[in-house]
């Protein structure tokens, strides 16, 4: 089976700040890549662009952790449901 690429891709955290924000950067990055390299990648990538902030509800370590996590979950799930290996 051929290796499935990252055609295209938006990711928007909402964690990360008072309202939801675009890694553009993370997004333009990961471009071209396959799934594997993506889902190894998203996390560092995402955690660099987001600055999230420390507030009542949530530390900034927390966020940063989500960030990363739900970001490699995301990829890797949607791969899956669009037939990919991953």
């Amino acid at each position: 089976m051929p290796i499935a690429h990252i055609a295209d891709i938006r990711l928007a955290f909402g964690v990360a700040g008072p309202y939801p924000k675009r890694a553009i950067a993370t997004e333009d990055a990961l471009r071209g890549l396959a799934v594997d390299e993506a889902v190894a990648a998203v996390g560092d990538l995402a955690c660099e662009e987001m600055n999230p902030r420390t507030s009542w509800r949530a530390s900034k370590e927390f966020r940063l952790q989500l960030i990363a996590e739900l970001s490699r979950r995301l990829i890797r799930e949607t791969a899956i449901k669009g037939g990919a290996d991953a």
